[in-house]
């Protein structure tokens, strides 16, 4: 059976402790290592998103989902 993937962005270590650049570089690896998946793939937090996390760290998420997931879906977006 085939499942969806839900990729898991370190909520702590990235979005809370890193900086933005820690947190793009996390969505990029993450997409590397579920973009192909047969059933698909979403990118997310490994659990709830961290209330304290700095702002501009939950900027860079989205930011750089938003880049990866770039229509055609392409390994080009996040190598």
């Amino acid at each position: 059976m085939l499942v969806h993937i839900s990729g898991n962005v370190d909520p702590a270590k990235a979005l809370l402790l890193g900086t933005p650049e820690d947190v793009a570089r996390e969505v990029r690896e993450t997409y590397r290592q579920g973009w192909d998946s047969p059933k698909g793939f979403s990118i997310s937090t490994g659990c709830d998103s961290v209330w304290e996390a700095p702002l501009e760290n939950s900027l860079a998420f989205v930011k750089e989902a938003r880049k990866c997931a770039s229509y055609p879906l392409s390994p080009d977006n996040f190598y």
